[in-house]
This record gives structure tokens, sequence and C-alpha cells, in this order.
């Protein structure tokens, strides 16, 4: 139960501005936990991989309705 309340509040704080750039940071903080480090980084690229996909899905979208 706890993982899934903490992925909802992931959910909702990578929304935020300026998320992104605090989680790198957290990321390439040398003295942080190596756990916490790997898991910010794997969801850093999957943050960025949805994002990157609906970006490109709304350009695809984009250009073949003109």
């Amino acid at each position: 139960q706890s993982r899934k309340n903490a992925e909802a509040q992931l959910k909702v704080e990578s929304k935020k501005p300026g998320f992104l750039v605090n989680l790198l940071q957290l990321v390439l903080l040398v003295g942080q936990d190596r756990a916490v480090r790997l898991a910010g980084s794997v969801y850093l690229k999957n943050v960025v991989k949805l994002r990157w996909m609906e970006d490109v899905c709304s350009i695809y979208l984009w250009i073949y309705s003109h």
C-alpha cells in the first residue's frame, strides 16, 4: 500500500514545474544513498521517455491534421 501511495504522490509531483530539475539534482548528489539515486534515475528516464512520446505523438497529429 505504501508503494502505491508513493507512486501516486510521485505522479502528482512530477507535473509541477521544476520537478525534473530537482530530481536530476538529487540523482547527481554523490553523497545520496545509492538506492535513492538509482530509483531516481529510473524514474527520470521513464518520465522523459513518456513526455517525449507525448510530444512526438502530438507533432504527428498536428502534421497529419493539416
